[in-house]
């Protein structure tokens, strides 16, 4: 019997998300099943590939391409339109910037013969590729009309993914001001359906941008940041299944307050992303932001950088939480051991040992400490 207490869009949407499921794991129903040449549902695929180019770009290929084919059978040019638009995107994200080149070549004039929104698709689709061959200026130019272009009825989200975009062409501009004004408004803009993967990645640009800041402008856009960050914060508060942007929010957060020198509340969120990622990984991230929290805890003054002896076993802790519990590689395990024996041997050489291992490691979210 069907759920009477949900309206009728609500059990076509829950409808279409177990399908949407059911096609993430098989591609191939995508051609067995009619109601995946539905509009909606095609929409909700396009959302898809977009997602799973911003965390897994080799399944993002896969279900690009199928997208495609799709679409090829159905025959609707603006339906055609969307699914070049994400194969580029997949392209992108597998860093195969000749077959984007050539699948936006193919876009543009089916794009310009359809419609506005796909036309501002594909010349954002142009931006993306621009940004990733650091042809940023360009990009730029580009977004910067889409946006003026852009009328009320094209929605936040829209705008909020050409700022997403433009945020990084600012950033490879060393505009760092400009930039984080871009990624605090797409988080403050971004449609809660929107993939995930928008979100994490809005927020570890937030880090980035802080870390090509000179020192003597970091203070400004750091209190600046640390706005957008806790608008946000409470933006999303109450939603369910946030798991994953909640622990990147942890993460830059505290990593901002470090910036600002409140260490205790710095401390606090870090450890509270520490746990969680301890518990869902990756295991890199969740051994980086390990590393940012010893880092903090180093500081016993504002002008130094010896562990205070109340907080050397913390920081023994930390480092054997790690080793026990986390599926490290043989390099990680072995930086994690020799910081094991600085720590019991010559603690006062422990900021620089953890600093050492976080310059080395390569993770969304860049050392800020």
């Amino acid at each position: 019997m069907p759920d009477e207490s949900l309206p009728r869009n609500g059990r076509g949407k829950q409808r279409r998300r177990r399908l949407l499921t059911t096609v993430k794991s098989d591609p191939e129903v995508l051609f067995k099943d009619a109601r995946c040449r539905k509009p909606e549902f095609c929409a909700d695929l396009f959302e898809l590939c977009d997602g799973l180019a911003l965390s897994h770009p080799t399944e993002a290929i896969v279900h690009a391409r199928a997208a495609v084919k799709l679409t090829e059978e159905i025959g609707a040019r603006h339906l055609e339109n969307g699914a070049l638009g994400v194969l580029v995107h997949a392209h992108i994200a597998r860093r195969e910037h000749g077959e984007a080149e050539a699948v936006l070549d193919r876009y543009q004039k089916h794009a310009y013969e359809c419609c506005t929104d796909c036309t501002n698709d594909y010349l954002q689709r142009r931006a993306d590729l621009l940004v990733e061959t650091r042809r940023a200026g360009e990009a730029q130019e580009i977004l910067d009309r889409c946006l003026a272009e852009m009328g009320d009825e094209a929605g936040e989200d829209r705008k909020a993914r050409a700022r997403f975009i433009r945020c990084i062409s600012f950033h490879f501009q060393r505009d760092p001001a400009r930039a984080l004004e871009d990624a605090g408004q797409a988080l403050m803009e971004l449609a809660f359906a929107s993939p995930r993967g928008y979100f994490v990645d809005t927020l570890a640009f937030v880090a980035c941008f802080l870390q090509s800041t000179q020192q003597d402008a970091r203070r400004q856009l750091a209190e600046k940041a640390l706005d957008f960050l806790l608008r946000f914060k409470e933006r999303i508060k109450g939603l369910e299944d946030w798991t994953d942007v909640r622990n990147r929010l942890f993460w830059v957060e505290g990593a901002v307050l470090a910036v600002l020198g409140d260490h205790r509340r710095a401390a606090d969120r870090l450890e509270c992303g520490r746990l969680a990622l301890m518990e869902t990984g990756p295991v890199r991230h969740a051994v980086a932001i390990a590393v940012d929290l010893s880092l903090l805890l180093c500081r016993r003054l504002h002008e130094s950088f010896v562990p205070h002896e109340n907080n050397v076993w913390a920081l023994r802790r930390i480092n054997r939480t790690c080793l026990r519990e986390l599926d490290l590689d043989v390099w990680l395990r072995r930086r994690l051991k020799k910081i094991e024996e600085v720590l019991a041997m010559e603690p006062e050489k422990a900021y620089r040992a953890f600093s050492a291992l976080r310059r080395s490691m390569i993770v969304s979210v860049p050392g800020l400490l």
